[in-house]
């Protein structure tokens, strides 16, 4: 029998936490206060999602875009390898949180 448990609102894993401390990561963000960040983030994130699932993006592809878009609609320009270190750096705090 497997078990399969949701957690929408964030009571059993604070999925924010590992993506506040990826941010931390980049500079030029560090004085983005982080609840304009997420919000753009996750229309950003919604985005994404929609390209993968349609199979226009790969799954990488969205990741870059998501936080490139995000930080240029708040006025932050960062280099692709900056951006990948991101989602490196995102995925593995998300696993060890």
């Amino acid at each position: 029998m497997t078990t399969i448990a949701f957690d929408l609102d964030d009571t059993l894993y604070d999925r924010t936490q590992p993506l506040r401390q990826a941010l931390l990561e980049i500079d030029e963000a560090k004085s983005l206060p982080f609840h304009k960040f997420l919000k753009v983030f996750q229309q950003n994130s919604d985005i994404a999602f929609e390209k993968v699932k349609d199979h226009i993006w790969t799954l990488e592809e969205s990741h870059i875009f998501r936080i490139r878009n995000t930080l240029h609609q708040l006025g932050i320009d960062i280099s692709l390898s900056k951006a990948q270190n991101f989602q490196d750096q995102y995925k593995k705090k998300s696993t060890t949180n």
